[in-house]
């Protein structure tokens, strides 16, 4: 690559091969080399070396090893970085070669002591993933010159106390758009707890344990007609034991320490192998939250695997799909619907509505195969923004819907790196309303297929007080999801719904009372057994910004519940 432009400089300072000044001190270090890239496609590369010292006048310089010889040349440099303190930093782009290539750093002590110098490089490759290591996620529509925020996540159960991670943060003007900003962004472990997490059945979460510790917040929830479930770990670089507890009531929606170990031989796996194997059947499963806690009684840090799996199983519960509440909860929730062949359903399809830290509503979006006999349902779940023409989908974090009755569920999720569950029961549904003499049986998810991105929900119920409820998923100024409610009396002949928006709670949050602010209006337009138009006219005001205008040709999504 091109000779770089020195990140920071100081007036005349020596070259590092000429005589230098008293007390020199120099010390080569090869960073690591990039890889070979992957089936012969170059891949971008940044490697990015700094250094940091309490009292010091330090210098960095950064070369290739062309002649390999492991020892830094002038000749060779293609970075310094010679300002009058500590805090120097070099940073390279470049592509991988069909062999590795080899790049070393020399540090240099200037004036100072010299002591207690850190210096730090990375090679990262310059290409974005859905990996739930690092998230970011942020606004979809800003416009020149404004100032935004990012959020940032990270799940990465390897990072123990005192561990530091580097990854940097893409922005980009536009869709298609090849200038990217990179932004660095340094994560540094500072304690030693351990995060909860929900278990999906049969899908394995890495842990690791440093000596003496163990991992009290691994839940998995176990549905009723579940008759024997295995809870194991694999992989395990040393002596990995563990135990399993039952708590059969939890309180949420953040979750408690498991209980302690009871010394119950059907509870525990404390083998002299790594990998262990627990089999819980019979009259010692019960339904309800069980944790798996893996222990670590050796010197050293392991690392193990921790899998939960449901092998057999008696009928499901013939679980329906609609609207699913916390009562005690009550202002957020999840749209549960299936896709598919009718009466066969191969996709369930979710919407969560509920809102952010700051207490303004958002939504998450998850599609995924049907639930296998386990009655266990699990799903990337997905932030989605809007940049004016379309959007753009990331995964931040999991979804999983435990089966636990015909109207009744637990909802567990894993989301921004936090972790929580909430018991949900089902609400509205038993019957459809009349609309040109016969059932209008159309509740569930509807979309534009002319432009998708958004959607709504719409639900029709009957009986002797007739309602109907319309929430379209949209998206505000920014370019953040929103959602928005509006409800009244059936009446086939009014197609106008009042709209507006609510503040809330996030999901880890306490239950706060709900505020609404007007955002326009909305119309649906209804055929025999049909919705064929959804408009929004919204301008949300309050503590949001932007509008919302559409007015486009519905389908279907979702199949129909048959009046359920």
């Amino acid at each position: 690559p091109p000779h770089p432009t020195p990140t920071t400089t100081r007036g005349s300072p020596p070259p590092p091969q000429t005589t230098p000044p008293p007390n020199p001190q120099k010390t080569p270090r090869a960073p690591a080399a990039p890889p070979p890239p992957p089936r012969g496609q170059p891949v971008r590369y940044r490697i990015r070396a700094s250094t940091a010292a309490p009292a010091a006048d330090i210098d960095l310089f950064v070369g290739r090893d062309f002649n390999v010889n492991g020892l830094p040349s002038a000749g060779e440099e293609q970075c310094n970085s010679r300002s009058a303190g500590s805090a120097e930093l070099c940073e390279l782009t470049l592509f991988s070669e069909a062999a590795p290539i080899q790049y070393w750093m020399m540090v240099q002590n200037y004036d100072g002591p010299g002591s207690n110098v850190r210096v730090d490089s990375v090679v990262v490759p310059l290409q974005a993933v859905d990996s739930p290591t690092l998230v970011a996620s942020g606004p979809g529509n800003v416009a020149e010159n404004t100032p935004f925020k990012i959020r940032v996540a990270y799940d990465d159960p390897t990072m123990v106390n005192g561990a530091q991670r580097f990854g940097y943060v893409f922005i980009k003007s536009g869709p298609g758009e090849n200038s990217t900003v990179l932004v660095p962004v340094t994560l540094t472990r500072t304690g030693a707890s351990f995060e909860p997490f929900a278990l999906a059945n049969g899908t394995g979460r890495a842990v690791t344990l440093p000596s003496g510790t163990k991992h009290e917040r691994l839940y998995f929830d176990v549905p009723p007609h579940a008759t024997s479930v295995q809870f194991s770990t694999s992989g395990s670089t040393g002596n990995v034991d563990f135990y399993v507890a039952r708590v059969a009531s939890p309180t949420g929606p953040t979750i408690a320490a498991a209980p302690a170990d009871n010394n119950n031989p059907v509870y525990r796996a404390f083998g002299a192998a790594g990998d262990e194997s627990l089999n819980i059947s019979g009259a010692s499963l019960l339904p309800g939250r069980w944790y798996v806690v893996p222990v670590n009684n050796t010197g050293a840090t392991v690392s193990a695997t921790v899998t939960a799996t449901v092998t057999a199983q008696g009928a499901r519960p013939g679980f329906l799909s609609g609207q699913y509440v916390n009562v005690a909860r009550d202002g957020h929730g999840m749209f549960v619907d299936f896709a598919g062949p009718q009466g066969a359903p191969d996709q369930w399809v979710t919407v969560w509505y509920t809102y952010l830290e700051d207490n303004t509503p958002t939504w998450y979006y998850s599609q995924g195969t049907a639930p296998t006999a386990a009655g266990i349902w699990k799903s990337e779940l997905f932030r989605v923004v809007w940049d004016g023409d379309s959007t753009h989908a990331v995964d931040v974090g999991d979804v999983i819907i435990t089966e636990t009755g015909t109207e009744t569920m637990t909802l567990s999720f894993n989301l921004d790196g936090k972790s929580g569950f909430e018991t949900m029961a089902r609400v509205g549904g038993g019957s459809c309303p009349q609309f040109n003499a016969q059932n209008l049986d159309v509740s569930g998810h509807w979309f534009s297929p002319s432009l998708p991105g958004f959607g709504y929900t719409y639900l029709a119920t009957g009986g002797a007080n007739p309602q109907e409820v319309l929430i379209p998923y949209v998206y505000d100024g920014k370019g953040f999801p929103r959602w928005l409610y509006g409800q009244k009396a059936f009446d086939g002949a009014s197609n106008t719904f009042n709209m507006q928006w609510f503040s809330g709670f996030s999901p880890l949050a306490a239950p706060v009372g709900l505020t609404g602010t007007a955002a326009g209006t909305a119309t649906r337009t209804l055929a025999t057994n049909s919705l064929t138009n959804v408009s929004v006219t919204s301008n949300f005001g309050g503590a949001l910004t932007g509008s919302w205008l559409q007015n486009r040709a519905v389908n279907q999504l979702s199949q129909r519940k048959n009046c359920q």
